[in-house]
């Protein structure tokens, strides 16, 4: 009788141990989590404001993270947005940028005082200029507008003056 309790207690204990690992292999086993154009890297949820979609861009930058940047505009604004910024597709840009940066941390965290962003209706309307941005260069004025979900997509850019003044 004995022998039977230590037998099945082994037994117990070898299907929890096993149910245990394959629990763990499971739930954290390195899937893709992405979908779409080019996995997880170039994934991006679109921020649900027009202030959040410029912070998630200067973040994206001061991160390298191209693909990621890219995303948050249309691709006729990403083609645009690269050619001012210096040549090549927008993912060469952004990298170019991103070697620009000095204070990585404080770039990807840009202030957004009253009156720096002007939404009307579906668009909106922000310039860099009207924002504090530190740790690396102002990256032009954008123009957002909402999509069906709620979130926004930039679909203009324009240069501004490097020192922000008009003259």
């Amino acid at each position: 009788m004995a022998k039977w309790k230590v037998k099945r207690t082994l037994l117990l204990f070898g299907g929890g141990f096993l149910l245990v690992v394959v629990a763990a292999w499971y739930f954290t086993s390195d899937r893709d989590p992405g979908s779409g154009q080019g996995g997880p890297e170039n994934t991006v949820v679109l921020p649900q404001s027009p202030k959040d979609s410029v912070r998630a861009l200067y973040g994206y930058v001061a991160a390298n993270r191209g693909g990621q940047a890219c995303a948050l505009f249309q691709p006729e604004a990403a083609s645009g947005f690269a050619e001012a910024m210096g040549g090549g597709d927008c993912g060469e840009a952004m990298r170019r940028l991103s070697g620009e940066v000095r204070d990585k941390s404080g770039y990807a965290n840009p202030g957004f005082p009253a009156g720096s962003a002007t939404v009307s209706g579906g668009r909106a309307e922000i310039s860099s200029c009207a924002m504090k941005v530190s740790g690396g260069r102002l990256l032009g004025a954008f123009t957002l507008e909402r999509q069906d979900n709620g979130s926004w997509i930039i679909t203009d850019h324009r240069t501004e003056p490097a020192n922000c003044s008009t003259g």
